[in-house]
């Protein structure tokens, strides 16, 4: 998609979600919001509240995960045309994964101090 397929593609009601997975003391959360398109540029675009250049190639494939003392966030991008549902096997293997690798760095972290 370029940026006039993707101003047509808005004007005719597309629109983009952000989705955050997140795990938090053993409970999981879904959360959904629909995301203001703040400037469109030539390779990509802006949204409010989320102060990222996104490239216009985003949907289902620009992810980011975010590591907290007590917790794990999975972000992604799609379009009003996907289903979360499509890609929730994928996040949890992520965010599985990613625990794993903290858990693994803290037991090696623990070995040093020993």
């Amino acid at each position: 998609m370029d940026k006039e397929q993707f101003i047509k593609w808005r004007e005719n009601g597309g629109r983009i979600y952000k989705y955050v997975y997140e795990v938090e003391a053993g409970k999981e959360d879904l959360r959904k919001s629909e995301c203001e398109v703040d400037a469109v540029y030539e390779d990509g675009f802006k949204t409010f509240g989320f102060g990222y250049h996104i490239p216009f190639d985003c949907f289902e494939k620009w992810k980011m995960q975010h590591w907290s003392s007590n917790s794990y966030e999975y972000f992604i991008f799609l379009t009003n045309e996907q289903n979360i549902d499509d890609y929730l096997g994928e996040i949890k293997k992520c965010i599985a994964e990613g625990l794993q690798k903290e858990i693994r760095d803290l037991q090696k972290s623990l070995a040093l101090v020993v």
